[in-house]
């Protein structure tokens, strides 16, 4: 009976902890939303709210999500910023290996959509305007992208491996990535599970590499491809800002749409980093 009772406060505690943190996390992403409506509401004085610079501000006022978790860690938690992942050495090393992965991971991607035939190069572009642009959106991706990573990885899922165990940190700070995006136009369920199981392999490249770099890299590669350079299927996105336009052959299934094939591909590099975690472990 007695350890029965200590099981439950531990189970209590555990729930406490849980939602201390989620409600931590939750009010920093408040508090940057905030900042950055103001900003863009300055922005917006200034540039046409449909314009594409427009869009490339909007994309960069997630640095405000980078600036306040740093600034809770450093004088709210009062702990080093390492502690989010961000370790200097070899950190430019990492997110430039990190971004050829992704790129490398989305090339494939798109290698396999169109040898399944659900997509097919309509028109390639290539400009002056088009490069400079495209440059700018790279340095904006990464912004972008590392803010995510920051909060997610860096924060949300190393504070909740704090009390937890690995598994359950992995799965909660995935589904409350998941769950972020429902606003962004993500409610079909195969994409939900599809930014669910990014989630546990953004976790498992942290924990494999040690620290943000790397994925933030990868995060940033993926999006930059999948929105500046193919935008496959992503809608809404102005043509003057892609390389390649794709048209679907209406073949939609597991394998030939987008979602299911990037599903099984992030489940395979899943089971191989848990592969290599427990083989770097000994287990």
């Amino acid at each position: 009976m007695e350890m029965i009772k200590r099981n439950r406060k531990s189970w209590q505690a555990k729930i406490l902890y849980i939602a201390k943190v989620l409600v931590i996390i939750t009010v920093l992403s408040l508090l940057a939303a905030v900042l950055s409506s103001v900003f863009l509401a300055f922005v917006g004085h200034l540039v046409p709210e449909n314009s594409p610079s427009f869009r490339l501000w909007t994309n960069l006022t997630f640095a405000f999500t980078s600036l306040v978790v740093m600034i809770w860690v450093r004088y709210g938690e009062k702990t080093p910023l390492s502690s989010l992942g961000l370790i200097r050495k070899k950190a430019l090393r990492q997110l430039a290996a990190g971004w050829g992965l992704g790129a490398t991971f989305y090339t494939i991607y798109i290698g396999l959509m169109i040898l399944f035939g659900h997509f097919q190069i309509a028109s390639i572009q290539v400009n002056p305007q088009l490069l400079f642009q495209s440059c700018l959106w790279l340095l904006v991706w990464l912004v972008q992208s590392h803010a995510e990573e920051v909060s997610m990885r860096g924060w949300l899922f190393s504070r909740l491996s704090r009390e937890l165990s690995v598994v359950a940190s992995v799965v909660l700070s995935s589904l409350y990535f998941m769950i972020l995006h429902f606003g962004s136009g993500y409610f079909d369920l195969m994409r939900m599970l599809d930014l669910f199981l990014f989630g546990i392999f953004a976790c498992l490249v942290y924990l494999y590499q040690g620290s943000i770099w790397a994925i933030s890299g990868f995060h940033a590669a993926w999006n930059f491809f999948d929105v500046t350079v193919f935008a496959p299927l992503e809608d809404g996105v102005s043509d003057s800002m892609v390389y390649l336009k794709n048209t679907s052959s209406g073949n939609l299934d597991l394998i030939n749409d987008g979602t299911g094939l990037s599903l099984v591909m992030h489940t395979l590099a899943i089971l191989y980093l848990v592969h290599r975690i427990r083989q770097r472990k000994g287990v």
